[in-house]
């Protein structure tokens, strides 16, 4: 900041435009987290976390299968839904049946998040795609055209991690952790 006054790059006009911008990003997130919270609460209370792990647990038979529709779920949710609320919503409802498919929460915590930056690559909301086309100054349709390529392979990726688990628990467990 000191650099950027002496330099005249930081005027005072946009150091306050800076945090003007910063402080309705920041109550923006605040207001997801808590809209989040408040969602989990209730869902908890309802204890839907309950329900929805006895019906996975009764139709699904192994852990592969569960991540299979948690990885299809998280990807057709993230395209409409931004990401952190939908792991403030989903992470504590998913995260117990996990562990009783004894599926590594690390192992868990991989697919979650690479399945969710699935979701924020595709449209029809794909917050991803809004952000690289404001600051790409590009339409979304464009954008969309150029991140498409980039799918496949993190498809690949997910669906490695998922049928094997090794490829993300085997470094941990070297280090012991």
């Amino acid at each position: 900041i000191i650099l950027g006054f002496i330099y005249k790059k930081l005027t005072v006009a946009t150091l306050w435009k800076a945090l003007r911008e910063t402080a309705v990003t920041t109550a923006s997130i605040m207001l997801i987290i808590v809209a989040a919270t408040i969602l989990g609460w209730i869902l908890a209370r309802e204890e839907v976390p309950q329900a929805l792990s006895s019906l996975m647990t009764g139709n699904l038979n192994s852990a592969t299968a569960f991540l299979l529709v948690t990885a299809v779920l998280l990807l057709i949710l993230g395209a409409f839904i931004d990401a952190t609320a939908l792991l403030l919503i989903t992470v504590p409802i998913l995260l117990p049946v996990a562990t009783e498919f004894n599926v590594d929460p690390l192992h868990f915590g991989v697919v979650t998040i690479l399945s969710l930056m699935m979701g924020l690559l595709t449209p029809p909301v794909g917050t991803v795609l809004f952000v690289l086309s404001s600051v790409l100054r590009m339409p979304v349709g464009d954008v969309f055209r150029g991140v498409t390529p980039f799918l496949v392979p993190i498809g690949v990726v997910l669906l490695l991690l998922i049928f094997f688990p090794t490829i993300v628990t085997v470094v941990p467990a070297v280090i012991g952790m």
